[in-house]
């Protein structure tokens, strides 16, 4: 899936189908593509594989996608950044794609020989993997002429990338954040668990990513390293206080927000559907703060993850 603005591109193979958003629920369906096996969407380029190779759309009317050219190359996935397309087919390593002109792209580069089964492009970068396999980071600052920068070793099934971070299905792990800004040294974020891989879409827009398996899924994007929690330093002694007559007790204001026990529940609750993080070092209070700054009034802590709702 891509967002692009308030139309979304979604794969649902063999068709690609094209909805304008007017609301969270309400949308319109614009346009179908049959024979789709991937894609990917910037501006006003839209490039699909299909069993003929590379094709190149112009959808600058969304509603009337038009058929510019098509590249016949073996193509499995696909990744736009700006004005070029990297496209990974059998055995045909990362083959890039100048679609400047989308009547007649020209392919000015490729990179090994790896079949790749899922790629990713934002801010400069190519994220690649194998079918459950490394995740490999390329440096395309020069469109033509990729240059690898890192490996995180991972059983990596899908990608999806957003400036300054990607985002991967991991086998063992399964939905897993990396911080890019240094992209030499990836830097895991948090990790999320799913139900099944692979995944029936993974789609990042803004701060929230969103999935689907056995339903759609959404959270927030985190910002920082999941803190790990300083050993607590022993108590000091201190000198008994003189006592003090007790002040009057003011009177207990009430409650504005989700910041009081209710008790323990099932954990089906169904009110509870928004999944904030999961990190070791999960509190109630941790949860109910994070819950809280995101507008919710209700938080709840199962093991180590945070789960908020309404």
């Amino acid at each position: 899936m891509k967002m692009v603005g308030r139309i979304l591109y979604g794969l649902w193979s063999p068709k690609l189908t094209i909805l304008e958003f007017t609301g969270p629920t309400a949308y319109t369906q614009l346009a179908v593509i049959d024979d789709v096996q991937c894609m990917d969407v910037v501006g006003s380029v839209l490039c699909v594989c299909t069993g003929a190779g590379l094709q190149v759309y112009d959808v600058t009317n969304p509603a009337a996608p038009a058929l510019q050219a098509t590249l016949p190359i073996k193509v499995g996935v696909v990744a736009l950044n700006s004005q070029y397309g990297y496209v990974s087919g059998a055995s045909s390593g990362i083959v890039v794609v100048n679609v400047a002109d989308p009547a007649a792209p020209v392919v000015v580069a490729s990179l090994g020989n790896q079949t790749f089964a899922s790629i990713a492009a934002s801010d400069g970068l190519l994220y690649a993997a194998e079918g459950y396999g490394d995740m490999e980071v390329f440096d395309i600052s020069m469109p033509d002429a990729p240059v690898a920068v890192s490996s995180v070793a991972a059983s990596v099934r899908e990608l999806a990338a957003t400036s300054g971070m990607v985002c991967v299905v991991d086998l063992s792990k399964g939905l897993v954040m990396y911080d890019m800004t240094a992209p030499a040294h990836p830097t895991e974020l948090g990790s999320y668990k799913v139900h099944s891989t692979p995944l029936l879409a993974l789609l990042i827009s803004n701060t929230k990513v969103y999935y689907a398996e056995t339903g759609l899924y959404t959270f927030t994007l985190p910002t920082t390293p999941v803190p790990t929690p300083a050993p607590t330093p022993a108590p000091t002694p201190v000198p008994t206080p003189v006592p003090t007559p007790a002040p009057t007790p003011a009177p207990t204001p009430a409650p504005t927000h989700a910041k009081y026990p209710l008790g323990c529940f099932k954990a089906d609750a169904a009110f509870l559907t928004n999944r904030t993080y999961t990190s070791s070092a999960n509190t109630p209070t941790l949860c109910v703060e994070a819950c809280a700054a995101e507008g919710h009034w209700y938080a709840g802590v199962a093991g180590d993850e945070c789960w908020c709702g309404d």
